[in-house]
């Protein structure tokens, strides 16, 4: 599932390209209705726009449901400073790029 709350086609798009499925959401709501609609999901990737606040209490969110989601976040701001487990940061490349994409199918065969 990805977290944002701009498009992020281009990112989207690409995992579904690898044969990924994806869910976007925007909201805490949308994010824990999506999750438990799904029966779960591989991964949390919150894109680099989503402020702390809302990154957060998605994870939060989420993990009340499954305490060990893996969690991606793009650049170096988001949850700065930040240590949870299976939290995955990926601070130099693009979520869209194929660099990106590749960074977030690493996580997923760990």
């Amino acid at each position: 599932m990805v977290l944002t709350t701009e498009d992020c086609s281009d990112l989207i798009e690409g995992l579904v390209a690898q044969e990924y499925t994806v869910d976007r959401a925007t909201s805490i709501d949308e994010t824990r209705a999506l999750f438990l609609k799904r029966g779960g999901h591989t991964m949390l990737i919150i894109s680099p726009e989503v402020g702390t606040g809302l990154a957060q209490q998605a994870i939060e969110s989420l993990r009340e449901i499954d305490e060990s989601i893996p969690v991606v976040v793009f650049g170096e701001l988001t949850l700065r400073g930040t240590q949870l487990p299976n939290l995955h940061r990926i601070p130099s490349f693009h979520p869209s790029s194929r660099a990106g994409i590749g960074a977030i199918q690493k996580v997923i065969c760990r």
